[in-house]
């Protein structure tokens, strides 16, 4: 998986929905020092990410939610 690829510890992991799409939120801290928070979505055979990595001093950027909270979903017809 993504935090033992990047050697890290997770530290919250929580079900979200984008309007009725459901995924999975994250936060997780690698062994370099760097914080890391994403969202993944599974919607029919296709996964969708959104992921923003930054080094751990500056975990409190609003810009790091932002752009994982930029990732919508439009209502197909």
């Amino acid at each position: 998986n993504f935090v033992s690829g990047i050697q890290g510890s997770l530290i919250t992991s929580n079900f979200i929905m984008a309007g009725k799409t459901r995924g999975l939120e994250f936060t997780a801290e690698s062994s370099a020092g760097q914080y890391a928070k994403g969202r993944f979505y599974v919607v029919g055979q296709r996964v969708y990410m959104a992921l923003a990595a930054v080094p751990s001093d500056e975990r409190t950027s609003p810009n790091i939610d932002a752009f994982v909270q930029s990732l919508s979903f439009r209502a197909t017809r």
